[in-house]
């Protein structure tokens, strides 16, 4: 049977195990997406947690034996209201939980009747040894058998054992009271409780192992003849060979996982690192040299690309003067038409000349069939053109970059326009995306827009990590200098001004002094984004860049760097790079006011002297710098500076008030239902300072009812403030409430 003809639509066999495949292939993505959304409750890490939800997440010992448990319940009303509150908010992040793993233990029974239906003759004129002979069949057979192993891997590795116990018990609990599930959940325990105790064919094992170590099975070898480029054409097989090796009893025990697997890659990866480094490994020169191969692969594919996009187009036009130039031809030898477009050509005359000499070598009819066959050859090479499109995938073999974000971070800081060559690195790294996607798309299956989706936006997020060192620069290098010289330096004019007061306002000395700066400073941001404090020479000068020096750095970092990336498409999602700075610039935004809030709002409730005031005047003078900087660099950056401040200091305020209330609420609000948490552009959770405030609203809101206090103080009307009862000193007063609106 034909290779193509095992995956035709009428072939059931072939069809079976493709979308047996496919159906693998998103059940990881699955997994990996899940896997960072677990509740954190519960790995139980807190003391307060463990006692608090100790009968409520139990593990696998639940099993054996529930009445305790449930007694336990049953009997505490306070337990049976936590419980009833747990089963409300996670109910249903745990049947997605439960459903993906559910889809591990039907997919390696499904796997096994495969087997057994191959094995039995359901498939007319189809066995085990006839489908490792077809090209597409020992492809699928192999890549259905790694898939099952990698999903048991990144089961172990990204969900704890006791986290999957936990959460499967909790779902045994509330689906049986509330939900109405068929499926065989003992048998998912099961699988997930050691990993691996559903048995495959180990004949089946055995014969794709060995098909992997002593075949070529996807054809890597004519792209790469040279043997010391084997290892890179044979990679994905060896990946595969590497999972499956630990299957050949027909289990992955979660013990053998980590005692073998995980402890045999960290001892081959730490010998080969060993010998790397004793070889004169240089980091940066190895990230240097790969992203120049990464920009050279860019090239060449855009070359070919406008080769073939042209191909049509120019063997039309050349067909068309052929043609005229052939007819010419003809009326010249009729004699009605001297020859008029000959020009004088040394290269014709170089090629007749050679013709002639080889001619003159064709002695023999032998000699003659050689030469004439060799010509024919390369003719052949030239018409098999059009297949270069179709083997330019070879040029896309990935490397790992993420041990270079660093080293990215810090080209991107010294050269900006590096963001070019990194456009062709992202681009490179993209192509591993197609990979789970090929066989889901063979499949015409409908997980292809969420799986191809799921890997793009994660590399987006990597783009994205990357990047941030551009925003990053300029809030650690540019704003807080700018925040300094706006609030502690530089005098806001007001709306009317006296004519006497001129002079005053405008601050000669300060901006002569800023303008003593710019000679030096604008030169060497041009080049560098180091620290002028690094130059001994600005010593004496302030550290207060004037608005021409941020205008030359901010072209610097943003107009020469990530502005001349280009619109990328990235797998399926589409980066812009100018919402790619904006998103950037918001998210570092987020992180310093969130940081901002959180540290200026902590209260020592024994202070004998009220706290609020100051803190929140400190805090006011920081919010009012940041956001008239912003309104400073709006134009530099192209980007609505105020719009950005309101909308993303709003979200920041609304978010920690959903937070603070969910102490309050039966009903939960999760991060990921949060109409103000963001994925892209996310609000930081900070650690909790006290054990009643969640955030600082709540820690600022306890604050306010502690020193207004109707048991320690009293308030006057007619003073419009509260005084301390028993010494009668002002504690707070209306100011107060205008220093909380600013």
């Amino acid at each position: 049977m034909a290779a193509i003809d095992f995956l035709a639509e009428e072939n059931i066999c072939g069809q079976t195990v493709l979308k047996l495949v496919s159906r693998g292939n998103a059940i990881i993505a699955e997994l990996l997406r899940l896997s960072d959304f677990i509740p954190p409750v519960f790995r139980l890490e807190s003391r307060e947690e463990q006692e608090r939800y100790r009968f409520i997440l139990p593990d696998f010992s639940y099993f054996e034996g529930p009445e305790y448990y449930e007694t336990k319940i049953d009997s505490n009303p306070e337990l049976q209201d936590i419980d009833d509150e747990f089963r409300e908010n996670h109910i249903e992040i745990l049947t997605r939980f439960y459903k993906v793993f559910e889809s591990v233990h039907k997919y390696v029974i499904d796997l096994n009747r495969f087997l057994e239906d191959l094995e039995e003759g359901v498939y007319i004129q189809q066995t085990l040894e006839n489908v490792l002979l077809n090209e597409d069949g020992k492809q699928l057979l192999s890549e259905a058998l790694y898939l099952y192993g990698v999903m048991l891997l990144i089961t172990d590795l990204k969900i704890d054992g006791l986290l999957r116990e936990r959460m499967l018990v909790a779902f045994h609990r509330y689906s049986t009271q509330h939900i109405n599930v068929d499926s065989n959940i003992d048998d998912v325990c099961k699988l997930l409780r050691s990993t691996g105790r559903i048995p495959i064919s180990k004949v089946y094992i055995e014969m794709v192992i060995g098909r992997l170590r002593s075949d070529d099975i996807y054809s890597q070898i004519s792209t790469y003849p040279n043997p010391q480029h084997r290892s890179t054409g044979l990679a994905t097989q060896a990946a595969m060979l590497y999972v499956e090796d630990y299957l050949t009893e027909g289990t992955l025990v979660a013990d053998f996982v980590l005692d073998n697997v995980v402890a045999d890659h960290h001892k081959r990866c730490k010998q080969i690192r060993e010998e790397v480094v004793a070889a004169g490994y240089k980091p940066k020169k190895m990230f240097v040299f790969l992203l120049n191969t990464a920009q050279f692969e860019f090239l060449l594919k855009e070359m070919f690309k406008k080769l073939m996009d042209e191909k049509q187009e120019k063997w039309e036009a050349f067909k068309k003067e052929g043609s005229e130039r052939m007819t010419e031809l003809g009326e010249v030898f009729s004699g009605t038409k001297p020859l008029t477009r000959v020009e004088k050509n040394g290269w014709w005359s170089r090629r007749v000349a050679s013709l002639r000499y080889l001619l003159s070598l064709m002695t023999t009819s032998t000699s003659a069939g050689r030469k004439i066959t060799q010509l024919i050859q390369a003719m052949e090479e030239v018409q098999e053109f059009h297949q270069l499109e179709s083997n330019l995938q070879h040029f896309k073999k990935t490397f790992l970059v993420c041990s270079y974000t660093g080293f990215m971070q810090e080209f991107i800081k010294r050269q900006p326009s590096l963001v070019i060559k990194l456009r062709s690195t992202f681009l490179k790294m993209s192509s591993p995306c197609n990979l789970p996607c090929q066989r889901i798309l063979e499949a015409n299956s409908p997980d292809l827009v969420s799986v191809s989706a799921y890997y793009s936006r994660e590399l987006v997020g990597y783009v994205r990590q990357v990047l941030q060192i551009i925003p990053q620069t300029m809030f650690h290098e540019l704003l807080h200098q700018i925040i300094h010289i706006l609030t502690h330096r530089m005098k806001e004019v007001p709306t009317r001004l006296e004519k006497d007061k001129m002079k005053e306002f405008a601050q000669l000395d300060e901006r002569y002094d800023h303008a003593l700066y710019l000679s030096y400073y604008s030169h060497t941001t041009s080049l560098s984004l180091s620290s002028p404090s690094l130059h001994p020479t600005l010593s004496s000068l302030p550290l207060l860049p004037p608005k021409v020096a941020l205008t030359h750095l901010v072209e610097s970092v943003f107009t020469e760097g990530i502005l001349l990336m280009k619109t990328t498409l990235v797998g399926v999602v589409k980066v812009d790079p100018k919402q790619l700075l904006e998103d950037g610039i918001r998210k570092e935004l987020v992180q310093q006011v969130a940081s901002a809030l959180h540290h200026s709002l902590i209260f020592n409730p024994k202070a004998k002297t009220c706290e609020l005031e100051p803190k929140l005047v400190a805090l006011s003078e920081r919010m009012s710098g940041f956001r008239r900087s912003f309104e400073y660099i709006q134009d530099y950056v192209n980007i609505y500076g105020l719009k950005i401040w309101q909308e993303e200091v709003s979200r920041i305020i609304n978010y920690n008030v959903d937070q603070e209330c969910n102490s309050f609420l039966r009903t939960k609000i999760h991060d990921w239902q949060s109409v103000y948490q963001s994925t892209t552009i996310p609000i930081p959770r900070f650690p909790r300072s006290d054990s009643e405030s969640v955030t600082f609203v709540g820690r600022l809101a306890r604050e306010i009812l502690r020193i207004t206090d109707t048991r320690s103080t009293s308030y006057i009307d007619q003073m419009g403030a509260w005084y301390d009862k028993k010494t009668s000193v002002e504690v707070v007063n209306s100011r107060l409430w205008l220093q909380l609106k600013v």
